[in-house]
C-alpha cells in the first residue's frame, strides 16, 4: 500500500495519510490522531493540452504532460508510412487506432517530418 503524508488543514496540526486500499483500490484517508480510516474522494485529475497530440484531455501520464493515448504511443513507438510521400517515420501516438486494417491509411493526420 502506498501512502504519503500531508497536512489536513492550516488550522489543525493532525497528520493525515492518503493512499489506496490494497483490497478494493478505493482512495482512503487515515487520521493518525484519531486512528480512523475513511473513504476519501479521488484526487482531481489534471486536464489541459497534451504535450504530444495537442488535444485537450485529462493529463494522467509522465508528470501530467501527456494523455493516456499518447502514453501508449510513447511506450510503443511504431513506424508509419506517410500517405503523401510514402516515407516512413516513427510517431509516438497509436495511429493504428484510426486505421481500418494494417494495409490502409487512417483518416487522422500527423505532421510529416520526412519532407
Amino acid at each position: 500500500c502506498q501512502y504519503h503524508s500531508s497536512s489536513s488543514s492550516s488550522t489543525s496540526n493532525q497528520e493525515e495519510l492518503r493512499g489506496k486500499c490494497p483490497r478494493c483500490n478505493a482512495y482512503i484517508r487515515i487520521n493518525t490522531e484519531q486512528s480512523t480510516v475513511q473513504i476519501a474522494p479521488p484526487p482531481p485529475t489534471p486536464s489541459g493540452y497534451c504535450g504530444m497530440c495537442r488535444q485537450h484531455k485529462e493529463l494522467t501520464h509522465h508528470n501530467g504532460r501527456f494523455c493516456s493515448v499518447c502514453a501508449i504511443g510513447i511506450a510503443n513507438r511504431l513506424r508509419y508510412e506517410c500517405d503523401r510521400c510514402h516515407r516512413v517515420q516513427t510517431i509516438p501516438h497509436p495511429m493504428y487506432r484510426y486505421q481500418e486494417n494494417e494495409r490502409s491509411f487512417g483518416a487522422a493526420t500527423w505532421a510529416c517530418h520526412q519532407r
